[in-house]
């Protein structure tokens, strides 16, 4: 009974080993929802975090090419989707009992895929 980008943070935290503690999953609570007023889709914004927990060393300004990553996820996000606002996919994909799991689910397949060819790279 976790909000999308709690879901979104801990199945690619589990899936792919990433490590963060009960404590760090919290801390994307505050985006489900769209920041709870309908902005930008909370699976997005786990998913953005389970890329930033699984590539950041340190600091994200240190890697030139993190932008890049973080720009090409939401592309594909946004083509998959069709839209990356939770005002704009809710209507689409939300379904009564099940809430928005669909965007959840494709947002955990697409994370997870590009989180490891990344790490082909």
């Amino acid at each position: 009974d976790f909000n999308c980008a709690e879901s979104v943070l801990r199945m690619a935290n589990e899936d792919l080993k990433l490590g963060i503690p009960e404590k760090g999953l919290k801390l994307v609570g505050g985006y489900g929802g769209g920041f709870g007023c309908g902005m930008t889709c909370g699976a997005l914004c786990g998913a953005m975090a389970a890329i930033s927990a699984a590539k950041i060393e340190l600091r994200a300004h240190e890697d030139p090419n993190f932008k890049a990553v973080c720009s090409e996820f939401v592309n594909r996000f946004q083509n998959e989707l069709g839209g990356v606002l939770c005002d704009d996919l809710k209507p689409r994909y939300q379904q009564e009992g099940k809430r928005c799991l669909a965007v959840v689910e494709r947002a955990v397949d697409l994370v997870e895929a590009y989180i490891r060819q990344l790490d082909k790279k």
